[in-house]
């Protein structure tokens, strides 16, 4: 292989490198956002079931109420 067969490898193999790098950055921030996200949506479900088990309780309250 000549110099200039080689230079031109190399720089092919930094372009390669680079490209992949910016491609790994960018999954990471699309991974930093997809985890906030289901932060966000395991928060909202925490607080449906809160929201019906408190629905839940005051209706057995109602219920008892209605034989008082």
């Amino acid at each position: 292989m000549k110099c200039q067969e080689k230079t031109k490898a190399l720089r092919d193999i930094k372009a390669q490198m680079q490209a992949l790098l910016d491609e790994k950055e960018s999954m990471a921030g699309e991974s930093q956002e997809l985890t906030k996200q289901k932060a966000k949506l395991e928060l909202s479900i925490k607080d449906l079931k809160d929201e019906e088990a408190g629905h839940k309780s005051s209706k057995v309250c109602i219920s008892f109420k209605a034989f008082g």
